[in-house]
């Protein structure tokens, strides 16, 4: 948890001076209140201080304090200078003006309210570092681009500009120089603002993200003792980004299996190139009103378009070609996919033309623009998780299409869910289900069950008892009564 608790103890006192101002000073309480006034203050001030300059950790959200900190300070100047120079009656008594009383009584309320809106903020945008995951090792990180050459003018590019694609590598590691220190989840300033401006959001209110450490470490070595490790290919959805699965990718890393997630430049939301190039997304390459007409010719290119980028991706690691650091590393034996709904569709299409994958996982799989394609179904062994407000739309009956086609498929949907649930809702906002984007499971519950249960499966085909040509049934049911087999 990053500083929230402190941020909210904050916030309180803040909001509790600025009660205080709201009582009259009268008579022989008026040293009282003021003594007390002044200890409430310095009290307030320490996690201020504590906030911003000694944890690094200066934030919008905490900003409404601030200003209640303000009107408190102004205020003790007014009562101070009014008390050194009155002299004190017989009775102690210290006379207010009306002017003061007024002064008072506006700046406690704006102080309250100011105090009330940080407080809010700080609740609904939290700023926690992602949950740790489960397995036994250290994660090391590194980003790269894939270039294809063999597409030039994909959607925003210029003719003759090649695919451009970057990949964030997640790999198991064995020891944590002293020094180090765990990357921060969004790095990106331009992927931050992206998100603020798909939820209608001044870009400050997603600032904070700037702080959000992951728990991987940036370029450490990977774990000698595994030798060859199997492989994940991670796919987000549109408008999503690489960043959106990152626990899932975590989770896979620390039980020992080199994850490559990768941004879709276009369908995601931004992508910063490492030489700063920002590719933004392209709100033409898909238009969600399902009564326009080229409405599916545009999802099934998307699609292809992610296809395309998968495969590219996987013919660098099939040919052992990815970063130096992971040079000899890579079994190219035991790769599977992985994807949230257009990258999940991408997979499958993928699946059904390559039966040399070991696995593959689909979170949502968006499976319409395939059309009568995924009759063929595919031998490749499946594991679809779906959520509830997608269990009985309309892309449903191809999925059942496609697993009355495959031999070796499972499908199991998740209770009160939400198709964006599966994209980290929880690390961006408490206030998802209250705007449309999330159902009313718990969204760290959620969490838990999808990467355990996405994890324990994709363990058992690629790392324990390696075997691709029979199903391994291993998702609990019984541990997570949410999860609901297919009807």
């Amino acid at each position: 948890m990053y500083m929230t608790f402190l941020e909210i103890i904050f916030v309180l006192l803040a909001i509790a001076v600025s009660a205080l101002m709201l009582v009259p000073r009268r008579g022989s309480l008026s040293r009282r209140y003021v003594n007390v006034f002044t200890v409430l203050t310095l009290i307030t001030a320490i996690p201020a201080v504590l906030l911003r300059y000694i944890l690094d950790h200066a934030s919008w959200r905490t900003s409404g304090s601030n200003y209640s900190l303000l009107f408190i300070g102004l205020l003790f100047v007014f009562i101070l200078r009014g008390r050194l120079l009155r002299l004190p009656t017989p009775e102690s008594k210290i006379a207010e003006s009306g002017a003061l009383a007024t002064y008072r009584r506006i700046s406690g309320a704006a102080g309250i309210l100011a105090g009330v809106f940080s407080l809010a903020v700080v609740i609904i945008f939290p700023a926690n570092n992602l949950d740790a995951p489960s397995g036994k090792y250290k994660i090391g990180t590194v980003s790269f681009v894939v270039e294809d050459a063999s597409r030039q003018g994909v959607y925003l590019d210029a003719p003759g500009q090649n695919r451009r694609l970057m990949v964030q590598a997640w790999y198991p590691a064995a020891e944590v120089p002293r020094t180090a220190r765990k990357v921060l989840w969004i790095p990106d300033e331009a992927l931050r603002d992206a998100f603020a401006d798909y939820g209608k959001m001044p870009h400050f209110m997603q600032s904070h993200l700037a702080k959000v450490r992951s728990n991987s470490y940036a370029g450490i070595a990977p774990a000698q003792e595994l030798g060859k490790m199997p492989v994940v290919i991670i796919s987000h959805g549109w408008t999503g980004a690489r960043a959106v699965h990152t626990d899932l990718a975590e989770e896979l890393a620390s039980r020992g299996i080199l994850v490559f997630g990768i941004d879709h430049p276009y369908g995601s939301m931004s992508v910063t190139l490492t030489d700063g190039t920002v590719l933004p997304l392209d709100s033409e390459a898909l238009n969600w009103d399902l009564r326009d007409e080229i409405f599916m010719p545009k999802g099934s290119k998307l699609v292809a378009t992610y296809a395309a980028d998968i495969l590219a991706v996987l013919a660098r690691v099939r040919g052992d070609d990815t970063i130096p650091l992971l040079k000899g590393r890579i079994d190219t034996g035991r790769i599977a996919l992985a994807g949230h709904s257009t990258g999940a569709g991408a997979a499958v299409d993928i699946i059904m033309n390559d039966a040399s994958i070991s696995a593959m996982l689909g979170l949502d799989a968006w499976l319409e623009p395939l059309g009568k394609m995924v009759a063929r179904g595919s031998t490749v062994p499946q594991l679809h998780l779906g959520s509830d407000r997608w269990r009985n739309g309309p892309n449903r009956a191809f999925l059942n299409t496609l697993l009355d086609a495959s031999p070796n498929a499972e499908y199991y949907s998740i209770k009160n869910s939400a198709h964006m649930d599966f994209a980290m809702l929880r690390d961006f906002t408490r206030a998802a289900r209250l705007i449309g984007w999330s159902d009313s499971i718990n969204q760290k519950r959620f969490a838990y069950i999808v990467n355990s249960t996405a994890a324990d499966w994709l363990e058992a085909y690629l790392v324990v008892d390696y075997a691709p040509n029979r199903v391994k049934t291993v998702v609990k049911t019984g541990k997570f009564p949410e999860l609901q087999a297919r009807d």
